[in-house]
Formats: structure tokens, C-alpha cells, sequence
């Protein structure tokens, strides 16, 4: 559209034809290459490096509905690399919490049956264009600059915070979990699990709420919770969560 005005305008200042073609030629080079931007393997989350797997946040869609993130693991334990090694990138719709979209890349699929560079950098190298058109098909937008931030946390001019009840079961776990929201507007849940029921995943032995990433807009939120599990032979696991919020509807008082 913005092209088209401009093409309209120079016309009426009657430039030449070899002029026009030029510049139409200029903006639809500048055109196509934001297009074709591509995403760049993203950073850790200061912090998150005990989560099984981190956590390395990509964005949000333009319109706020999807958020895209990866974990990433060269930790082998007692295996023989490539054994253990994977990349997963992950899309969220965050009015569902569901995942529209999770690729895992393991270590033999890039390395076959020996080691060899397991790197976000190499990952990117070999599926790079399998990943870029997924996360544009999303309209995610790369935030080289994102930040988790900790509760309670302004924005839209009120104070957000969160609250995570649970009870424990006689084992030890949490059987049941709940998170909710609170701000001038009122409060909200968020996010209730019970665990121990079918089809549901094994109960974590305690959680946190670690913190939130913002939307451009600030009008919503994907909430990090972190769960401790038990893993092979007693060993514990620290696995994020990540739960959507709207900060502005569905607010009671």
C-alpha cells in the first residue's frame, strides 16, 4: 500500500519513466529483504541454565498470539555423545497454551551415531530454512532484547502479581496446582492442573513462578513456571512451564 503512494505521488511530479523504475526497483528490494531477514540462533535467559534443556526465548507474533521459544541440551549425563543432544523450538499459542508447532532435532540426526558440533550455530546451518519459514508462517518476530522479568511487575500503568497454591500429596508431590493473577482490575486464574489423572504428566515435587515475559504491547504475558521432577535414579529435573496471560480482560473484582 505504502509503495503504491508513493509510485501515485511521483507520477503526478511527472519524474522520468527511468527514474520510476528505478525507485519501485529500490523499494521492492528493501521490501523483500526485510521478508527474508532471517532469525538468528537466540540467547539463553540469564538464570535458566539449570532447566533441563534452558531456555532460549525467540518472540511473540505480531499480533500477540504466538510465542516461540527453544530448549537446547549437550548434556549427556553418563551417555556417549551424540546421545542426549537436542533442539527443540517450540510455538505457543498463548490463548490456548498449546503448541501449534514443536520441532526436536536430536544429536544423531545431525551427527549420526558420533560426536560432532551440536551448536545452535549448526542447527541453524543445516535446518535453517525449515526453522525461518515455520516462525514467519507464525509471524514471530525476533526480540534480541527480551528480559524475563520478576513479579510483581508494572505495566499499562497498574502492578501485576502472581500467586501459585498448591497440596501436596502423601507422597511428597503436588497433586493439584493453581496460579493466579492480580491487579487493579481484580484477579484471575490462570492456569489449574491436577496431576495423578489420566493422560496428565507425572506430579512435580514443588514449583515456582520464575517470571513473565511481556508483549510489545504489554497487554499480554507468558508466565514461567518451574517444576522439579524425578528423573533417572533419583536424579531431579527442573522443567519451565509456559502459561499465557491477558493483562487487561477477564479480571474480577
Amino acid at each position: 500500500m505504502l509503495l503504491t503512494q508513493i509510485l501515485a505521488q511521483l507520477e503526478s511530479m511527472k519524474y522520468s519513466t527511468q527514474l520510476l523504475i528505478l525507485i519501485h526497483s529500490l523499494l521492492l528490494s528493501l521490501s523483500l529483504s526485510a521478508q527474508n531477514d532471517d532469525y538468528t540462533p537466540p540467547k539463553a535467559i540469564v538464570g535458566t541454565s539449570e532447566f533441563f534443556g534452558g531456555m532460549y526465548p525467540v518472540g511473540w507474533s505480531q499480533d500477540e498470539y504466538y510465542f516461540a521459544w527453544i530448549r537446547y541440551n549437550t548434556d549427556t549425563g553418563e551417555a556417549d555423545p551424540p546421545q542426549g543432544y537436542f533442539f527443540k523450538l517450540i510455538i505457543q499459542d498463548v490463548r490456548s497454551d498449546k503448541e501449534v508447532y514443536n520441532r526436536t532435532i536430536f544429536g544423531s540426526d545431525l551427527c549420526g551415531d558420533k560426536d560432532c558440533r551440536f551448536t545452535q550455530e549448526s542447527i541453524w546451518q543445516n535446518y535453517g530454512q525449515e526453522l525461518n519459514t515455520k516462525l514467519r508462517e507464525y509471524g514471530i518476530v525476533q526480540d534480541k532484547n527480551i528480559k524475563l522479568l520478576k513479579f510483581p511487575l508494572s505495566a499499562n500503568g497498574m502492578t501485576y502479581d502472581i500467586k501459585l497454591d498448591f497440596e501436596k500429596s502423601n507422597y511428597g508431590e503436588n497433586q493439584n496446582e493453581e496460579i493466579s493473577i492480580k491487579s487493579d482490575l481484580g484477579s484471575k486464574v490462570i492456569y489449574n492442573k491436577t496431576y495423578n489423572q489420566p493422560n496428565q504428566p507425572n506430579p512435580p515435587l514443588e514449583s515456582e513462578v520464575r517470571g513473565g515475559f511481556l508483549s510489545p504491547s504489554s497487554k499480554r504475558a507468558v508466565i514461567v513456571k518451574e517444576s522439579k521432577y524425578r528423573g533417572f535414579e533419583d536424579e531431579r529435573l527442573l522443567l519451565p512451564t509456559l502459561i499465557g496471560a491477558h493483562l487487561i480482560a477477564g479480571f474480577k473484582k
